[in-house]
């Protein structure tokens, strides 16, 4: 039998119900999840930064010759 079956009427698997299951993978990936959150706090204020200063930068107008139909 499959540990993690699929749900046939979803495009996910079943919910995993065993706890103890879920805190070994919680213990297992939690250097990853640092990762994940040191590399979001570093970018943040960049992109936050990127975004302020360069809000001039905007599309161009389409000309209105663009939207006619011949």
């Amino acid at each position: 039998m499959d540990k993690h079956p699929w749900d046939h009427h979803s495009d996910q698997p079943y919910p995993i119900r065993d706890r103890a299951y879920k805190k070994r993978m919680k213990r297992r990936h939690r250097k990853d999840l640092l990762k994940l959150v040191l590399t979001s706090l570093m970018v943040f204020p960049i992109a936050l930064l990127h975004f302020l200063f360069n809000r001039n930068t905007g599309m161009q107008r389409a000309d209105a010759s663009f939207w006619l139909v011949y």
